[in-house]
């Protein structure tokens, strides 16, 4: 089949090729990585910029710094959970299995 056919050539109809599930699925990974990452950006900036430095916490540190620094505890083992639970491996070569969901 590929003796005869030209892999480097672009001449092809785009309609024609099937969508991958492999890409499909690095896709929506990526997305949730992407989420998770927007998260961890504006979470923490609102809570510093809302939380007044005046106020002392837990062995004198500021109230923003104590709260913003739970905030990364907890996304740390949210992103445990995700790498465990969501984001499942699987094998990303040509010959990829389709029972693999």
């Amino acid at each position: 089949m590929n003796a005869t056919r030209d892999l480097e050539s672009r001449e092809y109809d785009v309609n024609t090729v099937k969508e991958d599930k492999r890409f499909t699925r690095c896709k929506k990974e990526m997305q949730i990585i992407f989420l998770v990452g927007l998260i961890q950006i504006i979470v923490p900036a609102i809570l510093i910029y809302t939380l007044n430095g005046n106020g002392r916490w837990f062995m004198g540190f500021p109230m923003w710094y104590g709260v913003a620094a739970l905030f990364y505890l907890c996304m740390s083992l949210v992103a445990v959970v995700i790498t465990i639970k969501v984001i499942k491996p699987h094998k990303l070569d040509a010959i990829a299995d389709d029972k693999e969901e």
